[in-house]
């Protein structure tokens, strides 16, 4: 961002150190050292980035918030991320440029010109969700919608449907109130179920790069990225991501990551290994969840899903 930005990174990073170990009485005091390193930055108004519309002084504003955030500060936002390994210069940043980006992209909404006649030959190829059905065969949902017999709408609108269902049903869960089964909802049923559609949309959203269901997914965007679990997609992507393109775009993080021995290397792959929502319990929201639970709960949410994608079906 400019040429001290180096030194005060560094001085970011020893102020997130000391963070960590701080008495309530004198963490308030860093937030306001903190607001004193970066003070170089207020009011700067070079660009922040060439591929970014902000300045650096709406950086300064943006980060200055976050530090003296009501409800949480960034720090302890950071400390509950500390098994990530990042610095907290990095966190601070990033924390900050994803927020102007919210911002920015509330206030100049994108209005994609209308599909043509022409592009239907060149619809996306088909999106992989899929389940298993009581022979353990894989089916695929315009198979479930169609409920086995010839296909008698075009393959692209079928997709459609599946993704409005999709669409549909992840907000429906963020809604307070809505039964999820046959006995009393609950809480904690709720959350694991939004985890597991947060990682349904993060596979969604990495077939259709470059596809023309992205439009469909981007109007509604909005609704998707305030309805599924913001934390777990950050604990599962590379780097955080605020909109439809990001998610498109970053990948996974590697399953070593998770520590999954198995294929280390590589990146994470849907379904999810259980290791990766056992160390988000552990690591983000400090609680315990076992193999057994996660099983039950991903069978329970394939078929809250299918029942739900039967009756969109027949009510369109």
């Amino acid at each position: 961002m400019n040429k001290n930005i180096g030194k005060i990174k560094e001085q970011l990073d020893e102020l997130g150190r000391e963070y960590m170990n701080a008495s309530a009485a004198k963490k308030q005091d860093i937030l306001v050292r903190t607001a004193d390193v970066i003070s170089p930055l207020c009011g700067n108004e070079t660009k922040y980035r060439k591929d970014k519309s902000f300045t650096i002084g709406e950086m300064y504003d943006s980060m200055v918030d976050l530090i003296f955030a009501q409800g949480e500060s960034v720090f302890e936002k950071y400390s509950k991320t500390e098994k990530t390994d990042k610095r907290f210069s990095g966190y601070l940043l990033i924390s900050a440029e994803n927020r102007l980006t919210d911002k920015y992209r509330k206030e100049h909404p994108v209005t994609k010109p209308k599909m043509s006649e022409d592009d239907k030959e060149e619809r996306m190829r088909f999106l992989p969700l899929e389940s298993e059905n009581t022979d353990g065969e894989t089916i695929y949902f315009p198979d479930i919608l169609n409920n086995g017999e010839d296909m008698v709408i075009k393959e692209y609108e079928q997709q459609e449907m599946a993704l409005y269902c999709l669409i549909e049903f992840i907000a429906l869960l963020s809604h307070q109130g809505i039964m999820l089964s046959g006995r009393k909802d609950n809480e904690s049923s709720r959350e694991f179920m939004r985890l597991l559609c947060t990682e349904r949309f993060t596979n969604v959203c990495k077939h259709i790069t470059d596809n023309k269901l992205h439009d469909e997914l981007k109007k509604s965007e909005m609704t998707l990225i305030r309805s599924i679990n913001i934390d777990f997609a950050d604990h599962i992507q590379m780097q955080p991501c605020r909109s439809i393109e990001e998610f498109e775009k970053i990948p996974y993080k590697l399953r070593k990551y998770f520590g999954i021995a198995q294929s280390s290397e590589k990146e994470l792959e849907v379904p999810f290994d259980a290791k990766v929502y056992i160390t988000f319990y552990e690591w983000i929201l400090h609680e315990s969840i076992s193999n057994a639970l996660i099983s039950r709960k991903r069978k329970e949410f394939e078929a809250l899903l299918n029942s739900f994608l039967s009756g969109f079906i027949v009510s369109v």
